[in-house]
């Protein structure tokens, strides 16, 4: 698969609280607008 690729662009959204030890993440969702290349390249490795 040498010389492939993927891309994508898009858009996160966060949602945040804010607790004793500071503010932490509670919620992230990605929302893809736009992907190039070849997505089969995020399959799991094969075993050797």
């Amino acid at each position: 698969m040498e010389g492939s690729f993927f891309e994508c662009l898009g858009e996160y959204d966060d949602a945040w609280v804010r607790t004793a030890a500071g503010w932490r993440l509670s919620r992230r969702t990605f929302d893809m607008r736009i992907q190039l290349g070849d997505f089969a390249l995020l399959r799991p490795a094969e075993a050797d």
